[in-house]
């Protein structure tokens, strides 16, 4: 098997087995592409749809995959800041 698919692979079981909230992943290799775009000027839909349902801070998989961490509150992007 191919090592970029198995690191592929490993990506998504630590990220979907974290404690990190957020909506089920797609298997069809697009990530939670489809459901962002939804949302684009539908609130029901996409990410603020996630962000009612998982709070202010959760995981999706991004373009093709890509494990991406959501963070909607300010606050906590201040304290970022003061890490880095």
């Amino acid at each position: 098997m191919n090592i970029v698919v198995l690191w592929k692979i490993l990506i998504f079981l630590i990220f979907w087995y974290s404690p990190l909230k957020g909506p089920p992943p797609s298997l069809l290799g697009i990530g939670h592409s489809k459901e962002m775009f939804q949302g684009l000027g539908n609130p029901e839909k996409g990410m603020r749809k996630w962000t009612k349902e998982y709070g202010d801070i959760y995981g999706i998989f991004g373009f093709w995959t890509f494990p991406t961490l959501v963070i909607n509150d300010p606050e906590v992007l201040k304290g970022a800041e003061l890490c880095t």
